[in-house]
Formats: structure tokens, sequence, C-alpha cells
């Protein structure tokens, strides 16, 4: 048993609290009612394993078409065949549950052609504009 003062709306306690479980990692904060994490620890071998690289895509791997990330109606194509964009440029706007979704270019290209329309219900998956 541990006994402890506890403040409940400016009113001190005394209480007598009957422990189950000593966890020396996990202390409560009595002050904000938090209890602190415990502290993760590292194997020998994670610390020693190499950081995962980043995959690099190239114009030649990446796809040919800029797909819908998600169900949405296009509310706005800022591109047109022809155009040049740069990887991260944002070509379509998707209205997904009250919400705008910008969709952006995966690569660096020229617009091909424009296969939604403003307006148009699209689905996950489907070419918004295709890449030349």
């Amino acid at each position: 048993m541990k006994k402890l003062q506890i403040s409940v709306n400016g009113k001190k306690y005394i209480v007598d609290v009957e422990v189950l479980q000593d966890d020396e990692n996990s202390i409560p904060n009595f002050q904000t009612g938090y209890v602190a994490a415990p502290t993760p620890t590292i194997s020998a071998e994670a610390s020693h394993r190499p950081a995962p690289q980043k995959q690099v895509v190239s114009n030649a791997d990446a796809t040919q078409e800029l797909e819908a990330p998600m169900n949405g109606v296009v509310v706005e194509i800022l591109v047109k065949p022809g155009d040049s964009v740069v990887a991260g440029q944002l070509c379509v706007s998707l209205e997904v549950m009250k919400m705008k979704t910008n969709v952006n270019s995966p690569i660096n290209a020229v617009i091909k052609s424009i296969e939604a329309k403003v307006g148009e219900q699209v689905e996950l998956g489907q070419a918004l504009l295709t890449f030349e």
C-alpha cells in the first residue's frame, strides 16, 4: 500500500492506494492526470540497421496518367493539353466530402489530354489527365 495526498477542487485528501502492478517506467502525473509513457528501447540489431532509402521515380518509370486519389467531384482543372508541369504542381482540385483536395503532378511532364470535366464525379484510380 502507498499513501498519497491528492487534491480535488482545492480540497486535499490523504488516500491509501493498493499497488497491483508497479511499473517504474509509468509514473502518474497527478498535476495533469496524464501518465508518462515508457521510454522506448532500441535493440542493438536495430540500431545498426541502415536507414531506409527514399525511392526516386524518374520520368521514364512514372505513370503516364494522373489518377484520382479518392472518389470526388472535379471542381477545377488548372492545366490544359500542351502545358508543361513540374512534379508537385497543382493540376486538379476535387471536392471530397465538402472539402477541397488538391491533386498534384507526380512528375515533370507535358499534358497530353484532359480525361475529366469540371462537375464530373470521379472514382478512386480514375484517370484525370494523361502525360506525354
